[in-house]
C-alpha cells in the first residue's frame, strides 16, 4: 500500500453524531495481482451500496447518503493541478518488463539485486523495529540514508557472506515509525543471493513475443504507449486526486459513515492478506502499520470518498448503464474471472457505478491539470 496522509485536527462539531478525527506495480504478463477493481471499489469508495438507478439532483446523493457532505467537506483546488512526470518514474516503469534478473555466485556490484535478512542492534540489543528478513536492494540505487550504507556495504560481497557495519542512524528504517535520532545502531547482514541484471531491447519482435497473444501489442510504439497508458492511470491520476483530497478541509464526519468505511477498508486489508496467503497480523507487520497509522489510513479513506461525493455533486455527473457494462467488460480479465457473467456474481451494479463515478471524477482532474511529460525513450 501506498503512504497515508494524516488529516489535519478539525474544530466545531456539526451534530452529535459528528466525529472529529485525532491528531508502488504494474500487471506482468502470467503474473496475479490483487485484483484492480477490489483496490478501487474498497480502498477508495468503501464498498458502500447506495442505489440501484442512475446519479440523480444533489438532493438524491445526500439523501442516499443520510447527510449534506457539505456539512463535512470543502473543496478546495481541482483544476489547473501540476504533475511532471520524470525520465527516473518512466525508466521504473519499463523497466519492469525489459528487466530480468539471472543468480549468479560472484561478489555483487553495481546494478545487482541483492536478497538480504538484516538484524538491528541498539546499545548491543538487538531492536525488532529495524530488523527484516527476506528483503531485496539493487546496488547503487539509493543514494542517502540506512539503505544507501547497506548497498554501499553489501557491494563486494556474495551469497552467504555476512557484513557487519555500525554508527548508523536508522530512523529511515523503523517499521513502526519510531524516532532513532541521537542514536546510532549497528547492522548485521546476511546476503542469501546476488542476481545479475539483463536488460532485453525492445524491438517490434520481442514485442509480438511477448505482449500480443495476452495484450495484444505487436510494435514497439504500442508497447510504449501502453507503459505511457499504464502511468497515466496508475501514478499520474492517482497522486492528482491525493493532491486534490489533501487540499480539501473535511469538517468532521458522522460517525456511521466512518464505520462503514473503517470496515471495508479492513475488508480490503483482510482480502489481500488471504490472497498473499499471511495471516492479517503479519499482513500489517509487512506494511509497517501501527494504530495510529491504522486510524490516518481510515480517516483518509473516509476524506477521500466525501470529496468524490462532493465533486459528483459539483460536475454533475451522471453514469449510465452502457458504461456500467463497459466496465464489467473491462475489468474481469484484471480481477482474474472468466467471465463478465463470474464478476456480477461477486460485484454489484452499485459498486460498479461507484467505480464508473470515480473514473469520471479523477478524468475531469486530469484534463484539467498541467501535465509535463519529461522523459526520453532510451533504445
Amino acid at each position: 500500500m501506498e503512504d497515508t496522509n494524516q488529516s489535519k485536527e478539525l474544530e466545531n462539531q456539526k451534530t452529535d453524531d459528528t466525529v472529529l478525527p485525532e491528531q508502488k506495480k504494474k500487471k506482468t504478463i502470467g503474473v496475479v495481482l490483487v485484483p484492480v477493481i477490489i483496490v478501487v471499489i474498497l480502498a477508495v469508495f468503501g464498498g458502500i451500496v447506495f442505489w440501484a438507478k442512475n446519479i440523480k439532483p444533489e438532493k438524491d446523493i445526500d439523501k442516499k447518503l443520510g447527510f449534506r457532505t457539505e456539512d463535512y467537506i470543502t473543496l478546495s483546488k481541482y483544476k489547473g493541478l501540476t504533475y511532471e512526470l520524470t525520465q527516473d518514474a518512466w525508466d521504473e516503469c519499463v523497466g519492469e518488463e525489459t528487466n530480468t534478473y539471472e543468480q549468479v555466485s560472484r561478489k555483487a556490484r553495481e546494478t545487482d539485486l541483492v536478497e538480504y535478512n538484516y538484524t538491528g542492534y541498539i546499545d548491543g540489543k538487538k531492536d525488532e523495529n529495524i530488523s527484516l528478513k527476506d528483503q531485496s536492494i539493487t546496488i547503487g540505487d539509493d543514494q542517502t540514508g540506512t539503505y544507501k550504507a547497506f548497498s554501499d556495504a553489501i557491494k563486494g560481497h556474495k551469497q552467504k557472506e555476512k557484513i557487519v557495519i555500525e554508527d548508523i542512524t536508522p530512523s529511515d528504517i523503523s517499521t513502526d515509525g519510531s524516532s532513532y535520532e541521537g542514536k546510532k545502531a549497528k547492522f548485521e547482514i546476511k546476503i542469501l543471493s546476488v542476481s545479475e541484471l539483463h536488460v532485453d531491447k525492445v524491438t517490434d519482435q520481442w514485442v509480438k513475443d511477448n505482449y500480443f497473444e495476452d495484450m495484444g501489442l505487436s510494435t514497439k510504439d504500442e508497447f510504449y504507449q501502453w507503459n505511457k497508458d499504464y502511468l497515466i492511470e496508475n501514478t499520474i491520476k492517482p497522486e492528482l486526486w491525493d493532491q486534490v483530497v489533501n487540499s480539501a478541509h473535511m469538517n468532521g464526519y458522522p460517525a456511521d459513515f466512518y464505520h462503514e468505511v473503517k470496515e471495508e477498508v479492513e475488508g480490503h486489508m483482510e482480502a489481500e492478506a488471504q490472497y498473499q496467503e499471511i495471516s492479517m497480523s503479519d499482513y500489517l507487520d509487512m506494511y509497517g502499520y501501527t494504530d495510529e497509522s491504522l486510524e490516518e489510513e481510515y480517516i483518509y479513506n473516509v476524506k477521500s470518498e466525501l470529496v468524490m461525493w462532493q465533486l459528483v455533486k459539483k460536475l454533475k455527473l451522471d453514469v449510465t448503464d452502457e458504461e456500467i457494462e463497459q466496465k464489467y467488460e473491462d475489468e474481469y480479465e484484471e480481477v482474474n474471472m472468466n467471465s463478465v457473467e463470474e464478476m456480477k456474481e461477486l460485484y454489484t451494479k452499485d459498486e460498479m457505478r461507484e467505480a464508473v463515478l470515480l473514473d469520471k471524477v479523477q478524468q475531469y482532474i486530469y484534463d484539467n491539470a498541467d501535465i509535463k511529460f519529461n522523459y526520453e525513450i532510451k533504445e
